[in-house]
């Protein structure tokens, strides 16, 4: 502005005051000289002063003393001056030259309040209007207590423009430091009461409630406040508002918070999205596939709808938008689908619906957008991720192919979870190997230090399989391993996995034939001297024990062809499941099939789990003197038949120069040594099975879960439930191929014994299970009891393989016992001149003594389980409550009143150290509280039947028994 129109300016201000005092001096202050021109009782004069004052306060000056005017007790003088700002207000940098914002909002909050006039009002809220579009302004305005002033106009006032000035103003506001601002219990009231009082402005306010939702600080309070609900009914309703997309943005923040899920299908929050979801405004409809995407990844949410979910047409719709032309749509189609695909029990209706033959017509289209072909990988690593009906069902459709075609794109980092998850399934062993996938694992183990960690893992989970195993070997996969293991560059954890992989190649014979041949085992003893991390050395242990183990000439793996094609699949089959050779037949069925339910070729097992200890739990009591004597196979332990190649070989005891009497009883300890022989390796092979089904279906796919995007259990979790259960696992199966090695060609001079002798490290195995069988129950309790993912996925993992964990985890302390009957059988029908005896005698007393010990803690497993069985299935904390000291004594179901509250129905625990009591509801029990007996303050009888216990902490408890015995038996153990 140029000095000649200040100048003009100044002096017309100058003529005016002459006017307003009647004076022909000028000489006064400029605070005095404006204080008279806005106060003068001529509303002529106070315009035109108003008018004059915009040039100079746009220039600067003056803007201090019409500031310190809004706080002047003349109300007129107050209200001119906000006038005069408001011409300038919109540059708020020349307002808070000189003034603090606190300064400026404090005094036009107070002039608000105390002025009566809705004209005066309105000013005021105009000129906050323009303040509040600067972040310290609007901050200021709101620690000023700005926003709750604005109440009582929002709510209650009749005069439509003020109420409209207000909630623009605590909109722009709230807009401007939405992602500080922190909302406040009288805000969240502000907003419910307009709302509620059918403001006319109600957009304006819904608005509002958006721009809070920014925070994720505020959603606790406006939950709890009821405002998903109200969002939730403008949403089915949104006549009041022109612009829908400000509601539905507002509920996309809500459900970023999961606690928020809940109160939103409470309030018919489904029904908003299925009403959209073909939603013709491209705007709309992103925003409903974004709710939809936050809401499908919160479990206890969609579990309420997941009925709903499954009988409408939301994956129909889903699948349609997901071929959209429209990026942006197709894109959070894919999202929503895969985070939908999390549940388990949607798989079965997407199926139906051909949703995985879409998925998969999307990832190969070249078209695809990048972004909408993870995503939809993401869908498929969620339906592999569970069960192995889905991971047939990708591989039967064809899917593998495609996916692995991915391995070296772009996407190669979503396409290789899914591949881990289907290297989970036995019958993939064909996919893998027919799809060259194998060589190129083990390039990316090599080569891709971003997919080294998952090629690993799906490498060690195909080294479990028979078939893959020998692939990997003929691939070159040990020599990949030993690269990584000298490489510099890559870290400890990853060696340590490699360390456990090259074990589990150790299954394989041939491996252990080549390794031990060449420098492998020299290597591996240079490495565990040189490392100095504990994990990789004891992971290197393991792989040199594996390695060391005798290679027994494993026909059958010579058998298993490397080249597989369509037609030898059978074959395949056949190998993975070791059917026998013709000399004898296995103490169990096996048959080739096709399953009805997955329309596929699998193995059948006519009794896969039930070793002797179910069949027949009386026979191991039996004394070994009982059951020597019998000549011949009991048909009824042993399920199916087999021809014991006993007969050929009795001929050659004749040509021993011996007497009738001698021939006599040596033919029948040979008869008897094949029996216990065969016993021994049909045991074992259940055995195996039962470690198989441990590792592969139950700690494998809760490692798989643990590795995921959404994991509920962590993979420390996982290791300390299965403890060392994978090392049992390795070390039976070697022994195994020992025992059936001797029965390739079984005669009266065949050992058997020898194939114990390599025991050390196994019977350590052995060992650390038991020891460490105490943190391994109480994980699964304490996961079983807090986690209810983790629950249902267990139940799912039980029912699919048709038995409990439990019973799986109780099998190796069961094993040991059962080594030593049938060795001792053994060595009772073997002769002492016997080349094997000797080897018997040593295995013998080698398993005795890890026996000795297992009885030494049998009382103690007692114990624990016992403590288990009585506890598992409560809910709650029970970290604190399993320990090792621990010992419980009696249960009792009670009736118990806290404080002399009402009663409620509950069961008192009496433990050796330690009181805990639970409360029973319709279908769960919670625990409620444990007291050690050094927190009891005071345990008394005060009347029959009820026992009173002050705690230190918490309240005092009446207990009521069901008879007066149990009840002095209580209190006489927590009295002593």
């Amino acid at each position: 502005m140029t000095d000649s129109i200040l100048s003009s300016t100044e002096e017309q201000i100058n003529q005016l005051y002459k006017r307003a005092t009647s004076s022909t001096s000028i000489n006064v202050s400029p605070e005095v000289k404006w204080k008279t021109l806005l106060t003068c009782s001529n509303p002529s004069i106070q315009k035109n002063a108003i008018i004059y004052a915009q040039p100079l306060l746009t220039n600067g000056s003056g803007i201090e003393i019409m500031i310190k005017f809004l706080s002047d007790d003349n109300e007129i003088l107050a209200t001119n001056a906000v006038k005069a700002l408001m011409g300038v207000s919109s540059d708020t940098h020349l307002m808070m030259k000189n003034t603090k914002p606190e300064v400026i909002t404090s005094t036009l909050v107070a002039l608000f309040n105390k002025v009566q006039e809705t004209e005066h009002q309105k000013d005021i809220l105009r000129l906050l209007l323009n303040l509040v579009t600067s972040n310290p302004l609007a901050q200021a305005f709101a620690a000023a207590s700005g926003i709750q002033s604005l109440a009582p106009i929002i709510t209650k006032s009749s005069h439509t423009e003020l109420v409209f000035f207000a909630t623009m103003v605590l909109n722009s506001c709230v807009s401007q430091i939405r992602e500080t601002f922190e909302a406040t219990p009288e805000i969240c009231k502000l907003l419910s009461d307009g709302l509620n009082a059918k403001c006319k402005d109600q957009a304006m306010l819904l608005s509002t409630i958006y721009q809070l939702t920014a925070n994720e600080k505020n959603l606790p309070l406006l939950r709890q406040c009821g405002m998903i609900p109200i969002i939730v009914k403008y949403t089915l309703d949104p006549s009041v508002d022109d612009n829908p997309v400000t509601l539905w943005s507002a509920i996309v923040n809500f459900l970023t918070d999961d606690q928020s899920g809940v109160p939103f299908i409470e309030s018919g929050g489904l029904t908003c999205v299925l009403n959209n979801l073909n939603s013709t405004n491209e705007s709309v409809l992103s925003f409903v596939l974004s709710t939809l995407v936050n809401l499908a990844q919160i479990d206890l949410a969609i579990g309420m709808v997941k009925q709903e979910i499954i009988k409408s047409p939301i994956f129909k719709e889903l699948l349609n938008h997901l071929q959209s032309p429209h990026a942006e749509i197709s894109y959070k189609s894919a999202w929503a689908i895969s985070n939908l695909l999390s549940q388990d029990y949607l798989h079965q209706s997407f199926i139906d619906l051909g949703g995985l033959n879409i998925l998969l017509n999307i990832i190969k289209l070249s078209t695809t957008r990048e972004n909408t072909r993870q995503k939809t990988f993401g869908a498929i690593y969620h339906l592999t991720l569970h069960s192995d009906d889905m991971r047939q069902c990708i591989i039967d459709s064809g899917g593998f192919g495609i996916i692995t075609k991915f391995l070296f794109s772009n996407a190669k980092e979503f396409a290789i979870r899914p591949i881990l998850n289907l290297s989970l399934l036995d019958e993939s062993a064909h996919a893998f190997i027919q799809g060259d996938t194998i060589p190129i694992l083990i390039q990316l183990l090599l080569k891709d230090k971003q997919l080294q960690e998952y090629a690993l893992m799906t490498l060690s989970n195909l080294a479990l399989n028979t078939i893959t195993n020998e692939h990997i070997r003929s691939c070159d996969g040990v020599n990949a391993s030993l690269t990584i293991l000298l490489a510099k560059d890559v870290n400890d954890t990853i060696k340590a996995g490699v360390s456990k992989f090259l074990a589990k190649l150790a299954l394989n014979g041939k491996t252990r034939q080549d390794f031990q041949k060449g420098k492998g085992i020299s290597l591996l003893k240079k490495l565990i001297n040189t490392t100095k991390d504990t994990y990789l050395k004891r992971c290197l242990k393991l792989a040199l024990t594996n390695m060391s183990y005798p290679h027994w000439r494993d026909l059958q793996s010579e058998k298993v062809p490397v080249d597989v094609s369509e037609q030898n699949h059978r074959k395949i089959v056949s190998a993975v499941t070791r059917l026998p050779t013709k000399e004898y037949k296995v103490s169990y069925k096996e048959t080739l099939s096709t399953s009805p339910k997955r329309g596929r070729m699998m193995s059948v097992f006519t009794n896969p789990l039930r070793d002797e200890e179910e069949r027949n739990p009386k026979r191991l009591t039996e004394p070994a003197n009982r059951r020597k004597n019998s000549g011949s196979p009991d048909k009824s332990e042993a399920p199916g038949t087999y021809r014991s190649p006993v007969g050929k070989d009795v001929e050659k005891l004749k040509e021993k120069d011996r007497s009738e009497e001698e021939l006599a009883e040596a033919q029948k300890k040979y008869k008897n040594r094949t029996r216990v022989a065969e016993e021994l390796l049909s045991s074992e092979k259940t055995f195996v099975e039962s470690m198989r089904i441990l590792v592969r279906k139950f700690q494998d796919p809760l490692l798989a879960v643990s590795k995921s995007h959404r994991p509920f259990i962590k993979a420390e979790e996982v290791r300390t439930i299965f403890s060392v259960t994978e090392i049992i696992y390795s070390y039976n199966s070697m022994l195994l191929q020992g025992i059936e090695n001797k029965f390739q060609n079984w005669s009266p001079e065949q050992l058997i014994g020898d194939v114990f002798m390599s025991m050390g490290d196994f019977l350590k195995s052995y060992t650390a299970f038991i020891n460490n069988f105490d943190q391994c129950k109480a994980m699964l309790i304490k996961c079983r009891s807090t986690n209810k993912r983790f629950r249902k996925f267990l139940t799912k993992l039980e029912k699919d393989n048709d038995v409990t964990l439990d019973s799986l985890m109780i099998r190796p302390v069961q094993r040991g016992p059962r080594y030593a009957l049938l060795l001792e059988e053994l060595l009772e029908n073997t002769e002492k001149n016997h080349p094997d005896y000797p080897y018997l005698e040593q295995a013998y007393k080698k398993i005795s003594g890890i026996n000795s010990y297992l009885n030494s803690k049998k009382a103690e497993f007692e114990e624990k389980e016992k403590l288990v069985n009585a506890t598992q299935h409560i809910r709650g904390n029970l970290e604190s409550i399993i320990l090792p000291h621990r010992q419980l004594i009696k249960v009792a179901e009670v009736q118990y009143a806290k404080d002399k509250k009402k009663m409620v129905p509950g069961r008192v625990f009496l433990f050796n150290d330690a009181l805990m009591y639970t409360k029973i509801q319709t279908r769960k029990e919670t625990l409620v509280q444990l007291a050690h007996y050094t927190e009891i303050v005071s345990a008394s009888k005060r009347f029959e039947l009820m026992i009173e216990v002050q705690p230190k902490h918490g309240d005092t408890v009446v207990f009521f028994f069901a008879t007066l015995a149990e009840r002095d038996s209580f209190f006489n153990t927590i009295d002593s």
